[in-house]
């Protein structure tokens, strides 16, 4: 796993948009990106990190537990 303070500022805000809508494709519209573009990057964190962060499905995209568990600890 990598280290996560070696992540990108916009890497971590296409996180939470994709998270804050359940869609990459609302995503990207919200961020002014291709929907392409948004999925790379997602894919980019998960190879980096080593982990899932999407539930991937026919009606959106969930946040896997580990997410979950990441940013609790995150703010405590």
């Amino acid at each position: 796993m990598q280290d996560i303070s070696r992540l990108k500022l916009s890497q971590l805000q296409i996180l939470i948009a994709v998270a804050d809508c359940d869609s990459f494709s609302e995503a990207a519209l919200n961020l002014q990106l291709s929907q392409s573009a948004v999925s790379y990057a997602i894919a980019t964190l998960e190879e980096n990190l080593g982990v899932v962060l999407f539930l991937r499905g026919r009606y959106g995209a969930q946040l896997t537990l580990w997410v979950n568990r990441w940013s609790i600890a995150l703010v405590r």
